[in-house]
């Protein structure tokens, strides 16, 4: 196909955009340079030309938008500072939590939602997670109370039942203790009986063998009113005389007063002379003073026996 001069031209101008045609003013092909060479040209050169023309008309509108866009995007990006101050001063004041901001491409890209409006729902939506947040934080906070609670509870009432039992091993130890002292007074109560019986037996047949002999006496030999044999007189005490002359282990047939007259009948002085001349020379005076200790020990006796009789008597006549 061959194209004429007149029809290149008309295909030139009819492939401009009119609004172009406006803002620039858009060269004549007879204003163009070297036209005795585009004349001379193939036609499809010539289409070329044209069309590259188009795309470069194309490329500089899409450059203008771009750069009104641009311009946009830097006005709210300078915009936003301020906004993000003001929302958060008033985020303060009411005390709900600062929203997620969105992001470029969320504000640029969205579905034509106004931003204010995003932002206070996605400040209630932040603000009802935050509050459930909250809440599950105070029911954990009172699952813990409980929770310690029962746990101070339960160690409460262990320490209680170990005190308890403390208490009864204590008291089980202490009744195990008292039998024990008791077994042991039992023990030993026995052990003063069967003592006291075997030196009243030893005392009454000492008696008898030296009231018939007329052996040496010595004051170790001599049948001392008394459990242990004193070494000297001044182990010779009143108390161990009353205990020994009136022990409920003998004589149960005899009175107390009854007990004492026999005694004093042999350790009066003078009664006692006859074996006090048996008596070696150096221990002679220790036992003058030992049968002494006796005689006075048995007079108290009998005088306290006798008013403690009287006043008996005088009591049941009255």
């Amino acid at each position: 196909m061959h194209y004429t001069r007149e029809r290149t031209e008309s295909i030139h101008y009819m492939s401009k955009p009119s609004e172009h045609r406006r803002s620039r003013a858009i060269p004549h092909p007879q204003a163009l340079p070297n036209r005795a060479a585009l004349v001379s040209d193939e036609p499809w050169q010539h289409m070329a030309q044209t069309y590259t023309w188009v795309l470069q008309q194309q490329e500089e509108k899409l450059k203008n938008k771009n750069k009104k866009t641009e311009t946009w995007v830097i006005a709210q990006r300078s915009l936003l500072p301020q906004r993000s101050h003001e929302t958060s001063a008033q985020q303060k004041m009411t005390g709900i939590m600062p929203p997620r901001k969105s992001t470029w491409n969320e504000l640029l890209t969205g579905d034509g939602v106004d931003a204010e409006a995003r932002w206070t729902r996605e400040a209630a939506r932040e603000s009802a997670a935050v509050e459930r947040e909250r809440e599950k934080s105070l029911a954990m906070d009172e699952e813990i109370k409980r929770i310690q609670a029962r746990a101070q509870k339960k160690k409460a009432q262990e320490r209680s039942l170990l005190a308890a039992q403390r208490v009864r091993m204590a008291e089980r130890d202490r009744e195990k203790e008292h039998e024990k002292e008791l077994e042991r007074a039992r023990q030993e109560s026995a052990r003063v009986n069967i003592a006291s019986s075997e030196a009243w037996r030893v005392h009454e047949s000492r008696w008898a063998t030296i009231s018939e002999g007329s052996e040496p006496l010595k004051f170790r030999t001599i049948p001392w009113p008394l459990v242990s044999r004193p070494s000297n007189s001044a182990e010779i005490i009143p108390t161990g005389i009353v205990a020994f002359l009136l022990s409920p282990l003998h004589s149960p047939a005899q009175s107390r007063k009854n007990r004492i007259r026999m005694a004093l009948l042999r350790w009066h002085p003078d009664r006692f002379q006859k074996f006090l001349s048996r008596v070696s020379e150096k221990d002679r005076q220790a036992v003058s003073d030992g049968v002494g200790i006796v005689a006075r020990c048995l007079n108290e006796l009998m005088e306290k026996e006798t008013r403690a009789i009287r006043h008996t008597l005088k009591g049941s006549t009255s």
